[in-house]
């Protein structure tokens, strides 16, 4: 089952804000478990892709996340996060913090 997981806080019809959940998943509650998927590296930059689930009170959400890396010196290092297309559509965690400093 796919839900529009933590668009919405649960007691209002407010945007929750990024000081209340996760910042680095498409889905603002966190999750539960999570399984590294493909992997596909081209030079010095890597796609990493994240199955997540989140369950609670009997519903089970779950997504695929996309950690984009880059080699540096030698070492991987997370450049940014491309966020479930279904249910973040463009959405990057570059343009979450950029949204989230500058209103």
């Amino acid at each position: 089952m796919r839900l529009n997981c933590g668009v919405r806080h649960k007691n209002n019809t407010q945007k929750l804000p990024l000081e209340e959940g996760s910042i680095f998943l498409s889905c603002y509650e966190g999750a539960s478990t999570f399984e590294i998927g493909s992997i596909a590296v081209t030079g010095d930059r890597a796609e990493v892709t994240i199955d997540l689930t989140y369950e609670e009170a009997g519903i089970t959400v779950q997504w695929t996340d996309i950690a984009l890396l880059v080699r540096r010196s030698g070492k991987w290092l997370l450049d940014d996060i491309r966020f479930d297309p279904v249910q973040r559509p463009g959405g990057t965690l570059s343009k979450r913090i950029r949204i989230q400093s500058h209103p």
